[in-house]
């Protein structure tokens, strides 16, 4: 409806030298218009190819999820620990980790597996002489371990222990980037 009365409507252009009415005014804007949409458009569409191409569905890790498991479990006996789970994250999100700020990638490292263990995993914490913190239960309470996601041989980067809690609290808050299933 809005089309057929914006089409019907006519104007005398200005300086027009028969004075006779024309759609040229109307038909330019409508252009215009058509051009706007169509521009719009394409850039909608390209906008939602590129989140459609950079969705961490996307994303194709070079180690498996149970690959990195299987690096930061190396050396212990099947069924050890209660709960253990791995997430694919980026460099920024890791370092937004207070127990990896620190942590410098290698050059065309920009993805890593983040390794969170429940149970005494890694080593003892070092308390120095003589001075072993009043509460510490005698084990880690839970573990953490960083793996670098290359096409190299997987190994752990980085890991931390805490006697303090069951879980790595800042765990269940990262994205995790890797294909579900």
């Amino acid at each position: 409806m809005h089309r057929f009365a914006f089409v019907s409507k006519r104007s005398t252009l200005p300086g027009s030298a028969s004075g006779k009415a024309t759609t040229a005014r109307y038909g330019y804007v409508q252009v215009g218009r058509a051009g706007l949409f169509a521009a719009a458009a394409a850039l909608a569409v390209s906008g939602a190819s590129i989140l459609v191409l950079n969705h961490p569905w996307n994303i194709q890790p070079h180690l498996s999820r149970l690959q990195a498991i299987n690096v930061a479990l190396d050396g212990y006996p099947p069924n050890t620990f209660g709960r253990v789970e791995a997430k694919l994250v980026g460099l920024d999100n890791l370092r937004q980790v207070p127990d990896f700020r620190g942590i410098q990638a290698a050059a065309g490292v920009s993805r890593f597996w983040v390794v969170a263990i429940s149970g005494n995993y890694g080593a003892r914490p070092s308390f120095g002489c003589c001075s072993t913190p009043s509460g510490y239960p005698g084990k880690n309470r839970w573990g953490a371990v960083v793996v670098a996601d290359t096409g190299g041989p997987p190994r752990v980067l980085l890991s931390e222990v805490d006697w303090h809690g069951d879980w790595p609290a800042w765990f269940d808050k990262l994205e995790d980037l890797a294909p579900k299933g």
